[in-house]
């Protein structure tokens, strides 16, 4: 069996549990943004879609107990990929699927990522 050329890039899919960094140069960010609140857990979810660079939908979810403190982790998300200030989104993988969602169109994998972002300024 020929070992797969260095330059050729294997299509690896996410497991649950996986813990990386996502470097958003690779990423396609959707100009789409949702908060949720589930009930359930009595706080927000924040998430914001990206295209992989492989065509799967990566979605980064972060919790919050302030609606206004989801909103700014969607803007500066947002914000960050957009003037190239935000490099990377490191997350742990917590749920992956295969969707239909264009009958045209192959299935696309699905990843949802429980995301840690934070920021900080220089003084």
């Amino acid at each position: 069996m020929a070992k797969p050329k260095p330059s050729i890039r294997l299509k690896v899919t996410p497991t649950v549990g996986e813990r990386k960094n996502y470097n958003l140069q690779d990423y396609i960010q959707w100009s789409v943004a949702t908060i949720e609140w589930i009930t359930t857990e009595n706080r927000y979810r924040a998430r914001v879609g990206f295209s992989g660079p492989e065509g799967e939908l990566f979605f980064f979810n972060s919790y919050h107990q302030d609606f206004a403190d989801a909103e700014h982790t969607i803007n500066f998300v947002k914000e960050g990929k957009a003037s190239g200030n935000l490099y990377n989104i490191y997350g742990e993988t917590i749920s992956v699927s295969t969707q239909y969602i264009d009958p045209t169109r192959p299935s696309v994998v699905v990843v949802e990522v429980l995301s840690l972002i934070y920021s900080f300024d220089i003084i």
